[in-house]
């Protein structure tokens, strides 16, 4: 579930329709800081557009993690998109569209809206990872 502007968890309204929209989050496995990343609108709250950033970055995470990229390839937000193969660089961008596309929440919209710019910034500059060298790398 998503944070609510007050910093809790919601148990109605918004929140739920979010969390049934993106999935189960709450993997955690690694922590991501915003604070050095720039809002692209200056009318929010930047506590409630980083408390979405968190959400998506744990989605990020669990699409890995299906995906079957390693723990030690895991360790932060870069990594983790930049170890993703192909197919789970799609999926990713799919949920994020459409959670962008499934919510009115300004603050869900330009948390996705950094994330699809971060996920790109990385992907231009990092070639998916071969599925062969990786499943080698596992044996």
């Amino acid at each position: 579930m998503f944070p609510t502007e007050s910093g809790g968890e919601g148990n109605g309204g918004e929140a739920e329709r979010l969390d049934k929209l993106t999935g189960r989050l709450g993997s955690g496995s690694f922590e991501f800081s915003f604070a050095s990343m720039p809002l692209l609108t200056s009318e929010l709250s930047s506590r409630h557009v980083a408390g979405h950033l968190s959400a998506l970055t744990e989605k990020v995470d669990e699409i890995a993690r299906r995906a079957g990229v390693p723990a030690v390839a895991r360790l932060d937000l870069e990594t983790t998109l930049a170890a993703l193969p192909w197919p789970s660089r799609r999926r990713l961008g799919l949920v994020l569209e459409s959670a962008r596309a499934g919510t009115s929440d300004k603050g869900v919209q330009e948390a996705v809206a950094v994330m699809l710019a971060l996920a790109s910034d990385v992907w231009a500059r990092t070639p998916p990872p071969e599925e062969g060298a990786r499943n080698r790398g596992d044996a």
